[in-house]
């Protein structure tokens, strides 16, 4: 799998969580990942940040999942 489909898997995968809870892309951003900028937060969703593996430990522990759910297919997931 090639780095790019990684970001844009992770970024899929967060933007399923946070509809899922049913907020905007400014409010996840800032509450639920304490303080990330909303236009930050978007590019990751588009796949367009490199997020380092302690970012991605860090989402998965203040979002309350194992780190790997970020990694997995998004298409699969519910």
């Amino acid at each position: 799998m090639a780095i790019g489909e990684l970001h844009r898997r992770v970024g899929a995968n967060l933007r399923r969580l946070r509809k899922q809870r049913g907020v905007s892309q400014a409010r996840f951003a800032e509450e639920e990942l304490e303080g990330l900028h909303r236009v930050y937060y978007g590019g990751i969703e588009r796949g367009e940040q490199n997020l380092s593996l302690s970012a991605i430990e860090d989402y998965a522990s203040r979002l309350g999942i194992d780190p790997l759910e970020l990694f997995r297919d998004p298409e699969g997931a519910e």
